[in-house]
């Protein structure tokens, strides 16, 4: 199979976070993962354009060969060994993932941008006898993820690479539901590298490079101040406690493995020889990939009673009700504490306290509260039907300014 050229004016073709697509193919193409050299040979990219629009690219060019061939291949291993079906990839791009994956005799369901699909198909169609489709897909739309999956049969493993960065809060949100509303339909898994993309690139940079982490660090944001790819949410760049977090919120339980699997030899990571490979695989060894799944809430508890203290939940939307009698003192704010955890699954993002016949809050109480703020941000936790008593503590420790009333 062979021949299919495609246009040198490509990349002007395309908005700008399809260069970066073009690039990951590059990339790992360079990491000599074999079936990343087959494409690029019949795609015939212009590596040099793309060199051209972007700054820094023959300096990082080895950090994000091997980084980028690191997520790729540990993203591949994860879905092989998800025990799902099939594979639904939410940005095949120009990447190899469905030539991997084919010749592995899976089933593979790519998903990205009209353009994409249009110039990748008639190839993917080629080289794997009709068997496998692409198909346009907006991920934020759950009636658009659904639609493209509805001919599958059997469990899904939806993959994704370089793709939360480039999403604003909004939609990675609408994302989220869109995955969820699927693997309900389906069942399966969700399976990303990207939560710690930075961490791992970070980890790798010093040891590619050989220079000071710190001066890195300066250098990438002197470089990337105007991001040349994208306009890039920085919200999404917090930690990765941070960011499990936000999943969770949404529904989702997470699964950590390692993105280096004491059994597996990634090919990028030997291009630059045993020893750097040898002290990369060390450096990452507590990185992970993310396995996700919709959390089985339905045993979540309705009501808990604590001493004199009880609370049961209602909702509306995506607010979460407590409603709150007795005295929330010292010996029962450890059990509204867990209480309140396990409702961490069912992706709230308000609370209202209902406090009508709450008679008394302790130190201990009022730190469960904070937590709450924490958790879903000062400005979505309200108080009603405060009584004279419980007002009195809100006033005095400074809550009645971090709760609406």
């Amino acid at each position: 199979c062979g021949g299919m050229i495609m246009n040198d004016n490509m990349n002007d073709q395309v908005d700008p976070v399809l260069s970066t697509e073009i690039q990951g193919l590059l990339w790992l193409s360079a990491a000599s993962i074999p079936e990343a050299v087959e494409l690029n040979n019949v795609l015939g990219l212009n590596k040099t354009k793309i060199k051209n629009k972007t700054p820094g690219y023959e300096r990082h060019l080895k950090v994000n060969t091997i980084s980028t061939g690191i997520r790729y291949e540990a993203l591949i291993d994860a879905a092989e060994r998800s025990g799902c079906k099939n594979i639904f990839d939410l940005t095949s791009g120009f990447y190899p993932t469905f030539l991997r994956l084919y010749r592995n005799n899976f089933s593979y369901r790519g998903c990205d941008k009209p353009l994409v699909v249009q110039k990748m198909q008639p190839f993917v169609t080629q080289y794997t006898n009709g068997r496998t489709k692409l198909c346009s897909v907006d991920v934020t739309n759950d009636a658009s993820m659904i639609k493209s999956a509805q001919d599958l049969d059997g469990s899904l493993c939806i993959i994704n690479m370089s793709l939360l960065m480039y999403l604003q809060k909004y939609e990675r949100e609408s994302m989220l539901k869109s995955i969820s509303a699927l693997l309900k339909e389906h069942g399966g898994c969700w399976i990303t590298p990207d939560p710690e993309a930075i961490p791992v690139y970070l980890d790798i940079a010093p040891i590619v490079m050989g220079i000071d982490l710190q001066k890195l660090i300066e250098a990438a944001r002197k470089l990337y101040k105007d991001p040349p790819n994208a306009l890039i949410d920085q919200t999404y760049n917090g930690t990765p406690d941070e960011q499990e977090k936000f999943f969770r919120s949404f529904g989702f339980d997470v699964e950590k493995v390692p993105i280096l699997p004491d059994d597996r030899r990634f090919d990028a990571l030997y291009t630059l020889g045993s020893q750097k490979a040898s002290e990369i695989r060390n450096k990452i060894k507590d990185k992970s990939i993310w396995i996700m799944r919709p959390s089985n809430n339905d045993n979540a508890p309705t009501v808990l009673k604590a001493g004199d203290f009880e609370c049961s939940r209602d909702a509306e939307g995506r607010q979460l009700i407590l409603n709150m009698s007795g005295r929330l003192d010292s010996l029962s704010s450890s059990d509204f504490q867990t209480y309140y955890d396990k409702l961490g699954g069912l992706g709230f993002d308000s609370i209202r306290l209902d406090m009508n016949r709450l008679t008394y809050i302790s130190s201990t109480g009022l730190r469960v509260i904070m937590h709450m703020v924490k958790d879903v941000g000062q400005g979505n936790v309200s108080a009603t039907g405060i009584s004279d008593n419980v007002m009195d503590i809100l006033n005095v420790t400074g809550f009645n300014t971090l709760l609406k009333m």
